[in-house]
């Protein structure tokens, strides 16, 4: 059965479009890494984070010995314990939020992962105000006299090429009217030759020490990686994607230690007043380690094969904060309860009395 779920990111606007990803493999890794089969570009993530398995009909989350721990609604997992996600779930994942639906569907391909991926890094730019929209630049010693080309709408294509009616007009006497085009593909900005006369190519640098190798472009897209340029006749052009240099970044950076408040933020089903207050609230009977370690047993307590990759990012800290929240009364003196105190005034009673009575037999056998 296949497995759907939803990300959601603390500050995304409420009419911002859903991101969510199906999967119907047995084994979903999630983390900050292109190896993972759910990527999350947040510092706070874990290069190798969780993991949900399913076993004997089950859907089991494990935390894969992450520093900021993995919550499913209420209840923050121990390391490599099995809990049992259930229709509705919510899993923090460092500051992100993910909806558990059992809703069948078709698989998301690697594509659609990186779409999901360069959207979150895209809404984290501008909600920081930092540039997110790409633009082409001229190559080349005259590059200065030739003004950038940004590519604001994704919906559209842009046309390149000497004619006056294109986006972007060359001066270069090799290029076609109507030459090449950009477009935006979902997991990157993609080009394609419209058939021109000398063809267009994407020159890559595989070799830092040999010649630069160009791949001919024909009619179908190519995706634009970071790095490539494109020649068009004598021109050449390069894609600066402030998104996708984001991405790479957060994909590259280690893993960043949350605040406490942060932790104790609630999901985003349960922001509004009445209830956000009730999640916050760490002495919650659901936080309680007994019934964490009760409902994971419901797994198979097993976890033995959970942790091959986690050794990335967990360190020495990983425990740091599990304590702290999945115990909320240790280390607070918490008083004990009105009967135990009653049940040890009357064991001291008696011990008095025995002692008294023993005195007065003593002094009796003395006479």
């Amino acid at each position: 059965m296949a497995l759907t779920i939803v990300i959601h990111s603390k500050d995304a606007a409420k009419e911002a479009p859903e991101l969510a990803l199906t999967f119907d493999s047995t084994r979903i890794a999630i983390g900050r890494s292109k190896s993972c089969d759910l990527w999350l570009p947040d510092p706070s993530v874990a290069k190798r984070h969780a993991s949900i398995r399913r076993e004997d009909g089950k859907t089991l989350l494990l935390d894969e010995g992450s520093i900021n721990g993995v919550t499913v609604d209420k209840v923050k997992l121990a390391p490599h314990t099995p809990w049992t996600l259930v229709e509705g779930s919510w899993v923090r994942v460092g500051r992100l939020w993910l909806e558990i639906r059992m809703a069948g569907g078709i698989a998301s391909t690697q594509a659609e992962v990186r779409r999901v991926a360069l959207a979150l890094t895209k809404r984290d730019l501008e909600k920081n105000q930092e540039p997110s929209v790409a633009a082409l630049e001229f190559v080349g010693p005259d590059s200065s006299a030739h003004e950038r080309l940004y590519l604001h709408d994704q919906g559209r294509e842009y046309v390149l090429g000497r004619g006056r009616d294109g986006d972007l007009a060359l001066s270069d006497e090799l290029a076609s009217r109507r030459h090449a085009a950009i477009s935006w593909r979902g997991d990157g900005w993609s080009v394609r030759d419209l058939g021109s006369k000398r063809g267009s190519f994407l020159r890559t640098m595989r070799d830092p020490e040999g010649p630069p190798l160009e791949v001919p472009l024909d009619g179908e897209p190519r995706l634009w990686r970071t790095g490539e340029l494109l020649r068009i006749g004598t021109t050449l052009l390069q894609l600066l994607d402030p998104v996708t240099e984001a991405l790479e970044e957060s994909l590259a950076a280690t893993e960043l230690k949350m605040h406490r408040e942060e932790l104790r933020e609630p999901p985003p089903a349960l922001r509004s007043p009445g209830k956000a207050d009730a999640f916050g609230d760490e002495s919650s009977e659901s936080n309680e380690p007994g019934e964490a370690r009760q409902t994971s047993r419901d797994g198979d307590g097993s976890g033995d094969d959970s942790g091959d990759d986690s050794g990335d990012d967990s360190g020495d800290d990983s425990g740091d904060d599990s304590g702290d929240d999945s115990h909320p009364d240790a280390g607070t003196g918490a008083q004990k309860p009105h009967s135990a105190v009653s049940l040890d005034a009357l064991v001291v009673l008696v011990a008095l009395g025995l002692l008294a009575v023993s005195l007065g037999a003593l002094s009796w056998l003395l006479r």
